[in-house]
């Protein structure tokens, strides 16, 4: 174990024990997302790539003020 992760352990260890419980499980979700076998297949990256590259045009808040006015009355 690392000297960073020993000292992380001393500093929950003072924690209520709950909140020692609520950072444990992050810690294994953490840890087991790094070990997940899910990836992105190549055309799923490139589709990620695309859509950020060219993101969706959303209405002004004005437009969207004056939409609710109209459906909502």
């Amino acid at each position: 174990m690392t000297k960073l992760l020993n000292k992380a352990f001393e500093t929950m260890s003072a924690l209520p024990e709950a909140r020692q419980d609520e950072v444990a499980q992050m810690l294994i979700d953490l840890a087991q997302q790094e070990q997940s076998d899910l990836t992105l297949s190549e055309d799923q990256k490139a589709e990620v790539r695309r859509r950020l590259s060219s993101p969706a045009d959303y209405a002004s808040d004005a437009e969207a003020e004056a939409f609710f006015r109209r459906t909502v009355g």
